[in-house]
């Protein structure tokens, strides 16, 4: 039925005009509009957080590996999570390895989010042990928040990239274009993580309570 398949795709094409208007005009206002749209699309909250089955089990993975690092250090909790020795290795393979972690997540695009924002919250985290070994050894439960905090964002940047880029015309907008908006987006998504984590005061909760 044409008239059923229009009011299905109805939700989309508000998300996805709402997309043009903020990659035309990133601000607060266009954001805002795109990621009520996106919601609606989504069936609302409820709906999107039980959709969130990769991203769940990506945070749930994370706050058990840096619980055990903020307990006997990076390395031995490389060990714990048989990771392997790490030592000798390049950046980019140990990143690699520790990505491990989140092999379970599965192949739909909502879990291709949930490993896209793993591998860059774990490329972020082995870059800060590199730089400063002692700091990560010493990991406490702010930084937890931190790193949490960080995965969140990303995950959410990308799953609503992947999700409407699906939806838009091929070749709509300049590359220049879309990079810029991306980086705003990412900007204004982090910022709304960030007030929602010091609202929850994640920090004073214990790690069964944070996972």
């Amino acid at each position: 039925n044409s008239d059923e398949e229009k009011e299905e795709l109805k939700p989309w094409g508000n998300v996805t005009r709402s997309y043009s208007s903020f990659v035309k005009n990133p601000n607060k206002t266009s954001f805002k509009k795109l990621t009520d749209n996106y919601r609606r699309a989504n069936g609302g909250h409820k709906e999107l957080s039980k959709s969130a089955i990769g991203g769940r089990k990506g945070a749930r993975k994370l706050a058990q590996f840096l619980s055990a690092v903020s307990k006997n250090g990076f390395d031995k909790a490389c060990e714990e999570f048989q990771l392997g020795d790490l030592e000798g290795l390049s950046p980019e393979d140990a990143i690699n390895k520790i990505c491990n972690l989140f092999e379970n997540i599965d192949g739909t695009d909502e879990g291709s989010a949930a490993k896209a924002a793993a591998v860059e919250t774990i490329n972020q985290l082995y870059e800060n042990y590199i730089e400063n070994s002692d700091v990560l050894n010493n990991l406490n439960v702010e930084q937890i928040s931190d790193y949490l905090s960080l995965y969140i964002s990303n995950y959410i940047f990308e799953r609503l990239s992947i999700e409407v880029s699906k939806a838009l015309e091929d070749n709509k907008f300049t590359k220049e274009q879309v990079l810029k908006a991306n980086d705003t987006l990412k900007d204004f998504i982090s910022a709304e993580v960030e007030l929602n984590f010091a609202e929850k005061d994640f920090s004073s909760l214990g790690v069964q309570q944070q996972n």
